[in-house]
């Protein structure tokens, strides 16, 4: 018998087990920690498994899952409880029909009795401007406030229409130089702006400079109203003044014809979902409640109006308020966590969002962003937009993905060493039953990279039905991953 042949035998089974070792600990994972920090104790469970605690809530949640992943009645349905019964505020804008019936109905369960509900039955009202300016600021930085405000807007519902490169950022200057000054001339006189008065000033501005000396120009509303203006502003915010009536006397008159027209064109489409109808009942009239108290005391806010119903109204409508509440999360005192809830959000999502997701967790006002795939965050190919957001929303929790949302999170999870080993036994001549000749003995050891959970895993994630379970895979901040199971609802 070969001396070397029982050594090469021995040399293999030590490497398996050292694989085997390597493997079982991996699988095992580190010991979730315990806290006796109330922050830390668990807020919402599934399977044992705790999901949310009250400081990773405010670091921000993004759910994902195709239609039909089970991702609203199997995860969002039971998020929403969970707050709930936390006690702690929430904005919820009710993407699709049905939504808000139910969120109304989970509130009921829940003994929460603070819900306001905006809708077309015009019950419940807020005024845009009103809600934007009722803070004691410099005209200048009010103008600033309602510029933000429209610009979110513009860039909600033009998301599909705007230019791009160059142009876009000289047309993006344009529109907020052309919005600041309008809203200014306004602040500046005390009259508080509306999308209807802005509509009025913008057609009443000279459409060139010689109609500046008109009798007409002289009884018009820009006029008048930079007349008001002008009397506010002595002796403390000439500088201001200044600005604003260069621009709506000087500036916008030049303006090459084709200029103003798409000027004034962005202007228009931003302000036209709130002029009439359902836009102008909720945004544009007399406030029936105070948005800011309701966030100080921790009520639920749902905003009710589908994008198949409302389409583009409902767009405005919808970023308009996820806008608002945001600025009085900021503006409120510490309190408990005062959550948005923004399901189909691609269609609400604004830069703005990105900056605030990045600071909420300081003014304990999460946002839990619900979307079909990362993909609709992207640009083309380039998913940054996503990692941005994904980067600030410190818990993802995945339904059966998209195929890019299926690489992104096998991305997020990331790779491990995989071993790899093998070996083969050659006997020398044979000559008789007992003669193993010259025989000689290999082996091998190889590590790599390789994903910790390939793509296609990801596609056999239950979606309920008639099991009414609904699988997703966790990915938290300072822990590992692991797949949870939800009891799908309704």
């Amino acid at each position: 018998m070969d001396p070397m042949l029982p050594v090469a035998v021995v040399v293999l089974v030590v490497v398996f087990g050292l694989c085997l070792l390597n493997l079982l600990k991996r699988k095992k994972g580190p010991r979730r920690a315990v806290s006796r920090n109330p922050d830390d104790r668990p807020i919402w469970s599934a399977g044992g498994v705790p999901i949310l605690t009250k400081r990773t809530l405010n670091q921000g949640v993004l759910v994902t899952g195709q239609t039909g992943s089970g991702k609203s009645s199997g995860v969002i349905h039971n998020l929403l409880r969970a707050i709930m019964r936390a006690g702690y505020g929430m904005c919820l804008i009710a993407a699709k029909p049905g939504d808000a019936k139910g969120y109304l109905r989970l509130a009921s369960e829940c003994g929460r009795d603070d819900t306001v509900v905006l809708d077309r039955s015009n019950q419940h009202r807020l005024a845009l401007f009103d809600t934007l300016l009722r803070i004691d600021e410099t005209p200048a930085t009010l103008a600033a406030l309602g510029q933000s405000g429209l610009e979110v807007i513009s860039e909600v519902i033009t998301k599909k229409q705007g230019h791009s490169g160059e142009d876009a950022t000289f047309w993006a200057g344009s529109f907020q130089n052309h919005s600041r000054c309008m809203i200014g001339a306004h602040v500046m006189a005390r009259v508080m702006p509306s999308p209807k008065a802005l509509m009025r000033l913008q057609n009443s501005v000279p459409r060139g400079v010689k109609e500046l000396n008109s009798t007409e120009f002289k009884e018009s509303y820009c006029w008048r109203l930079l007349e008001m203006a002008k009397a506010k502003a002595r002796g403390q915010w000439e500088e201001d003044f200044a600005t604003y009536s260069d621009y709506l006397l000087s500036t916008l008159p030049r303006l090459s014809e084709k200029t103003r027209a798409v000027v004034e064109m962005m202007m228009s489409n931003t302000l036209s979902p709130l002029l009439t109808g359902v836009g102008a009942d909720v945004l544009a009239s007399t406030p029936t409640f105070d948005l800011g108290d309701l966030v100080s005391n921790n009520g639920i806010l749902i905003c009710d109006f589908p994008l198949a119903q409302f389409q583009q109204v409902g767009q405005a409508i919808g970023a308009c308020v996820k806008y608002l509440v945001q600025l009085e999360i900021m503006r409120r005192k510490e309190g408990k966590p005062f959550v948005i809830v923004v399901d189909e959000a691609a269609q609400y999502l604004s830069a703005f969002d990105y900056e605030y997701v990045s600071i909420s967790r300081s003014f304990s006002g999460p946002m839990v962003i619900c979307l079909q795939g990362v993909e609709q965050l992207a640009r083309g190919e380039d998913l940054t937009k996503a990692d941005v957001l994904s980067g600030n929303l410190a818990t993802k929790i995945a339904c059966l993905p998209t195929h890019r949302t299926a690489a992104w999170l096998s991305s997020l999870v990331g790779k491990h060493r995989d071993y790899f080993v093998g070996g083969s036994v050659q006997s020398g001549g044979y000559e008789g039953p007992f003669d193993y000749g010259n025989s000689t003995a290999t082996g091998s050891f190889n590590e790599q990279l390789t994903e910790i959970i390939r793509p296609e895993e990801l596609y056999t994630l239950r979606t309920g039905g008639e099991s009414k379970l609904v699988d997703a895979l966790l990915i938290a901040s300072g822990r590992p991953h692991e797949f949870v199971t939800f009891q799908q609802q309704g």
